[in-house]
């Protein structure tokens, strides 16, 4: 004990403290991390990084399997940094008090989404992304698709309900139609889900010490799909379990088309907020007021089966997506515009027709954890923040008890002003290396 005092009175910088908060979690030191987490409360808990938020909450959740009263002291104290509160290191247990808010009752919302049929050919491959550089790292790669043909038809009466006590939360009920809801399953099913497995904190920091300059996302040519021999030597074997806690199962990845996109976004735009403050770009630095512009096109389609779930964890912002060039050779652009980021999280509920599966708030009351569950509705869209530290919601997809969930998350793009035209996020220029061309 007397060492972790030692330990954490020497961290008078939020950055080292940051640092051995980050090693105490990934190396299991629970108690120590409890402390050090109260003390950033205390001291400097608005200069953290929403990165370093982020992983936190992912390495903390090994805390279950060890000592569930600690992880739940953990989760606590995570609640409180990402809401700027100065907190003590609980000295007992801290109980989960669960509130479950419905926008219809159950029994209401529980009929099974229609059997559609989809186009023949609805989308095309654009893009692979490598298992080393998907976010967070995973055991898999992903293909990335782009829609050709929207399967939305007619327009929507939308109403918007706020969400109790889960701040800046708000689910938009009635935007697809069930039809419409079920042409979006058939899209995914027909194009199918692929494996989504997040990889563990020491698996993560493997890849994370081979990263190089090598590029994400990679055309079709068959020539330009390369990967450092360090990468392909930290990646594990797709039977190798080394996941988290998270068991999200499938997923699918399709950037949507124009059409599809401005239909949503037209009803939708009257229920988001026009402008929000303290708006950043790609580097975390302030710009200032953000002008809602749309939405991001790369929409994640999950599948999760009995079991699954999503552990706590807390979003990050995206910048917009989409696709250029013909189909023949396709380009997928990460970062398309170079001028927004998104602050709103877009979940999409598709089906309703299980049991379980809420989406789950976490906050830190004086002596508890609140938990605000959102029960999933067929055609309604959750709104939630992200992409700041401050204010992040720590949340996570409940385990599905009975039969399949079917969601697509996307986000809500803020323009943020710029002197100039900022750097767009892209793919490196490639040069000759060996023979063949490789990514600088």
């Amino acid at each position: 004990m007397a060492e972790q005092v030692a330990r954490a009175g020497k961290s008078s910088a939020g950055k080292h403290l940051s640092q051995e908060i980050s090693d105490a979690l990934r190396e299991r030191r629970w108690t120590e991390a409890s402390t050090l987490l109260a003390d950033l409360s205390k001291s400097a808990a608005r200069n953290v990084k929403l990165g370093s938020l982020q992983r936190w909450t992912r390495d903390a959740d090994a805390c279950v399997d060890d000592d569930k009263a600690q992880w739940r002291a953990l989760l606590w104290l995570l609640c409180r940094v990402a809401a700027g509160e100065a907190a003590d290191a609980p000295t007992g247990d801290v109980p989960l008090r669960r509130s479950v808010f419905a926008a219809l009752p159950r029994a209401e919302a529980s009929d099974p989404t229609p059997v559609c049929e989809t186009p023949a050919k609805p989308a095309y491959v654009c893009a692979r992304e490598k298992a080393a550089k998907r976010t967070p790292p995973n055991k898999y790669d992903l293909t990335i698709w782009a829609q050709t043909e929207s399967v939305l038809d007619g327009a929507a009466t939308a109403t918007r309900v706020d969400v109790p006590a889960v701040p800046g939360a708000f689910l938009v009920r009635d935007v697809f139609s069930p039809t419409e809801s079920g042409r979006l399953l058939a899209l995914a099913a027909t194009l199918g889900y692929e494996r989504d497995e997040p990889l563990d904190a020491a698996a993560r920091s493997r890849l994370e010490a081979a990263r190089t300059t090598t590029s994400a996302f990679a055309c079709l040519d068959e020539d330009s799909d390369a990967t450092t021999e360090a990468e392909e030597e930290a990646q594990p074997a797709a039977d190798v379990l080394l996941t988290d806690h998270s068991l999200r199962s499938r997923a699918c990845v399709v950037v949507v088309d124009d059409r599809t996109h401005d239909a949503v976004f037209e009803r939708l735009r009257a229920h988001l907020p026009a402008e929000l403050e303290d708006c950043c770009d790609a580097k975390g630095r302030r710009r200032g007021v953000g002008k809602l512009v749309g939405l991001n096109r790369r929409w994640r389609f999950y599948r999760y089966d009995a079991g699954g779930t999503y552990r706590p964890h807390v979003d990050g912002a995206w910048p917009g997506s989409s696709v250029t060039g013909s189909r023949d050779r396709p380009r997928y652009e990460y970062d398309a515009f170079g001028d927004r980021l998104s602050r709103l999280t877009m979940l999409v509920y598709l089906n309703d027709d299980f049991e379980g599966g809420e989406t789950a708030f976490f906050s830190a009351g004086d002596d508890s954890i609140d938990v605000t569950a959102v029960q999933p509705l067929r055609g309604a869209v959750l709104f939630f923040p992200h992409g700041e530290t401050t204010g992040s919601l720590i949340h996570e997809g409940s385990s599905v008890t009975a039969r399949l969930k079917f969601v697509v998350r996307t986000e809500v793009l803020y323009t943020y002003p710029v002197d100039a035209p900022a750097p767009r996020v892209s793919a490196p220029r490639e040069k000759k290396k060996g023979g063949r061309r490789r990514r600088a």
